[in-house]
């Protein structure tokens, strides 16, 4: 059997479960609508299945739930240190045939 059902964005509170669960009960009210936006974006006029929609949410918002890491992720690539130049050695001193007359 398949129910069909249409919900809208507050229904999400008691429809998804797991990972998505968690992001989508820490998330401001803005993200919420921000990923709302995303899933009628991305699904379009298909209906998409709970696990379908779940999993949208959970594996493919991330960008919404932790922007601060996709800006941490691009600063890490502007500020690449440069390569450490390694210093030369100093040269040994080197042994004088005079002290090794000596032993």
């Amino acid at each position: 059997m398949f129910v069909k059902m249409d919900i809208d964005i507050n229904d999400l509170d008691n429809l998804l479960w797991s990972g998505a669960r968690q992001k989508w009960d820490g998330a401001t009210d803005a993200q919420k609508e921000a990923v709302w936006d995303s899933v009628e974006t991305a699904f379009g006029d298909e209906t998409p299945e709970m696990v379908e929609l779940n999993d949208f949410i959970w594996y493919d918002c991330d960008e919404i739930f932790f922007p601060e890491e996709k800006d941490e992720a691009r600063n890490r690539r502007i500020e690449r240190k440069r390569p450490v130049m390694r210093k030369r050695p100093k040269a040994r001193p080197m042994m004088r045939k005079s002290n090794i007359d000596h032993i």
